[in-house]
């Protein structure tokens, strides 16, 4: 996917630079897989979702930059601080249309992760279906434990 930002092409992938900045991996996963919002009430849930999505589209936006214009690319994305300043121009040339705000930008980069194998790559959809095998075990386990209690 490529995002035209002033007068540059960024190309935005998620590979191997995206996999191993552990801020961005950190970020991402824990917004994707809701962390510590089991105890919260759905609507407060919802809530830390939209409030957590700036941070998340920032650290997604700067994972998929890397793998081009990071250190092993054309070096003209360095750092987080670089990121936010694409993120500021790429929101005030987009201002009037449905891209110039987080939410759609963060369903674009997730699309891009989804296509790229992101999560694949970083192991988060084996964990998930190890996540969802061990609680299915527990419930089934649990559902024996009731019957042979009565």
């Amino acid at each position: 996917m490529e995002l035209k930002i002033g007068n540059k092409t960024y190309k935005i992938e998620f590979n191997i630079e995206a996999s191993l900045n552990r801020e961005c991996v950190d970020t991402i996963t824990e917004f994707l897989c809701g962390v510590d919002r089991e105890s919260k009430n759905p609507i407060q849930a919802v809530l830390d979702s939209v409030k957590d999505k700036p941070k998340t589209v920032l650290a997604m936006l700067y994972a998929g930059l890397l793998e081009n214009h990071g250190v092993e690319g054309d070096g003209t994305v360095m750092s987080m601080s670089d990121t936010k300043k694409l993120l500021k121009q790429y929101f005030a040339e987009h201002k009037d249309d449905e891209k110039g705000n987080y939410y759609d930008l963060y369903a674009l980069l997730l699309g891009q992760m989804e296509e790229d194998g992101f999560f694949g790559l970083i192991g988060l959809e084996q964990t998930m279906k190890e996540v969802e095998q061990f609680v299915q075990k527990i419930v089934e386990s649990n559902q024996a434990n009731k019957k042979k209690a009565k």
